[in-house]
């Protein structure tokens, strides 16, 4: 029980004494203390909203390297499927095809090469 009194005696006597210094300031220091209060004061409410621009900069970084990366990305061009080989393939009478196929892959050098 005595530690809490002399702690709260402590407290009072550090308010008292702060109370007093406060009390013998001149004009212009308390003016130059509200002026920094209020600057301070203002300068927070700025700061919890400049917390949202890191996380839209990142989202807007990321979409745009997605973007470029896929403009910039040219598959390969054996990986392209046309659409007349899938319906050659895919149809049922196709099956000649097998039986000449050094032919029309000679074609096709033929073709790409002209």
């Amino acid at each position: 029980m005595t530690e809490k009194k002399t702690e709260q005696e402590f407290i009072d006597d550090v308010k008292s004494g702060f109370e007093r210094s406060v009390d013998q300031l001149d004009a212009d220091t308390v003016s130059r203390l509200d002026f920094i209060r209020h600057k301070t004061l203002t300068r927070k409410k700025t700061k919890i909203r400049r917390w949202l621009y890191y996380p839209a900069g990142a989202l807007i970084t990321a979409c745009l390297v997605i973007i470029i990366l896929n403009i910039s990305w040219t598959g390969s061009p054996d990986a392209l499927v046309k659409a007349d080989d899938f319906e050659m393939l895919s149809s049922t009478g196709g099956f000649d095809l097998y039986d000449n196929l050094e032919f029309y892959q000679w074609l096709e050098d033929y073709e790409t090469s002209g």
